[in-house]
């Protein structure tokens, strides 16, 4: 299991997460933000348990989000 934290009250909307891994990113249409699907707020990020196979679409948004808001932890 991986863990993806997301730091959605520093997300600029650029949608890179949402390009590369649809299944676990979506765009908010109320605000213009991301959201990690499924995810529970733990502090000051939105935290989401997911198997190995999400480890490397995530890894890329990770390294592709302009404002490194998307943490992986294997």
């Amino acid at each position: 299991m991986i863990r993806i934290l997301f730091k959605r009250e520093d997300c600029i909307g650029c949608g890179n997460c949402v390009d590369i891994s649809p299944f676990y990113w979506k765009m908010e249409t109320l605000d213009g933000l991301a959201v990690l699907i499924g995810a529970k707020k733990q502090g000051n990020y939105y935290v989401l348990r997911a198997e190995e196979e999400a480890l490397e679409e995530n890894r890329e948004a990770e390294k592709l989000c302009p404002v490194h808001v998307i943490k992986i932890k294997d």
